[in-house]
C-alpha cells in the first residue's frame, strides 16, 4: 500500500505537469494572436509623415477639417458644396510610398457619424500608370444603403457601424496586384488590381463626395511596408533563374 508521502508527491507530480502543460498552451495561443495581426513583422514607415489637405469645397478650412495636434482629425463634407468640376471632397493626401514595389499598408482607427452617406472614406491610390480603370485598388465608402463597402462591390464590409470607432487596415501590393483590408484585425475584402506600369502610390482619409452632411474622424494612423515579403519574392525568382 502506498504511502501517505508517496501519494502526495505523486499529485504534486500531477499539479505541476498540468500547470506546465497549461503554460504552454496559454503561451502558444498568446503567440497566435500576436501572429494574426495583419502587420505583424511589418515595418513602420512615415512616423513624421505629413499630410496635404485637400479642402475642395467653398468653406473655409475650419469649417470642414479639424486637427488635434494630437494625431486626431476630422473631415467634414456637405453634398453640392464644391469648387471644382468632380465631386467635392475635404481628404488628407498622405506622401508617396517610399517603396512602391512592396505590399504598403495604413492603419487607422475610424468613426463615421451618422448621416455619413455616399462618402468614400479610404483609398490607396495612383495618379499614373496603366493599371485598373480608376486607379484606386482600395477604395472604401459607405453607400447609401448605410454600410461599408469597398467600390461598387456587393459584399458588405461593415454593417450600419456609425458612431462606432473601428480599427481599419488597408493594403496593396503592386506586384501582385493583392489589395486587402481588415477590421478590428479579421480580414473582410481581398481582390487582384493589375498595377500596370508607371503607377505612383499613396494613400488618401477623408469624406470623399456625400449625399447629405458626411463626418468622419480619424486617428493613430500609421503606415507600413512589408520587406520580408518583397525580400522572399525576389529570392523566389532569383532561384528560378
Amino acid at each position: 500500500m502506498k504511502s501517505t508521502s508517496t501519494s502526495l508527491r505523486a499529485t504534486a507530480l500531477r499539479l505541476a505537469l498540468c500547470a506546465g502543460l497549461a503554460t504552454i498552451l496559454i503561451s502558444t495561443s498568446v503567440r497566435a494572436a500576436e501572429t494574426a495581426v495583419p502587420n505583424a513583422g511589418w515595418t513602420q514607415w512615415g512616423q513624421t509623415a505629413k499630410y496635404k489637405l485637400q479642402n475642395w469645397t467653398t468653406s473655409p478650412d475650419n469649417e470642414r477639417f479639424w486637427d488635434t495636434g494630437k494625431g486626431e482629425y476630422t473631415c467634414m463634407y456637405v453634398n453640392g458644396d464644391r469648387t471644382q468640376d468632380t465631386k467635392g471632397r475635404v481628404e488628407l493626401r498622405w506622401p508617396d510610398w517610399p517603396d512602391q514595389k512592396a505590399e504598403n499598408m495604413i492603419s487607422a482607427d475610424v468613426m463615421y457619424e451618422k448621416g455619413t452617406l455616399g462618402t468614400c472614406i479610404m483609398q490607396i491610390k495612383t495618379n499614373e500608370g496603366t493599371g485598373g480603370g480608376g486607379h484606386e485598388s482600395i477604395y472604401l465608402n459607405i453607400r447609401d444603403d448605410h454600410n461599408l463597402h469597398h467600390g461598387v462591390d456587393r459584399r458588405v464590409i461593415i454593417e450600419g457601424g456609425f458612431g462606432e470607432w473601428h480599427n481599419i487596415k488597408a493594403a496593396y501590393n503592386p506586384v501582385t496586384g493583392i489589395g486587402r483590408m481588415w477590421v478590428d484585425n479579421k480580414l473582410k475584402f481581398e481582390h487582384t488590381y493589375p498595377a500596370g506600369k508607371g503607377a505612383t502610390w499613396y494613400f488618401k482619409t477623408g469624406a470623399y463626395h456625400a449625399s447629405g452632411a458626411s463626418k468622419v474622424h480619424f486617428k493613430n494612423i500609421t503606415f507600413w511596408v512589408n520587406h520580408a515579403a518583397a525580400k522572399k519574392a525576389d529570392d523566389a525568382k532569383a532561384k528560378k533563374k
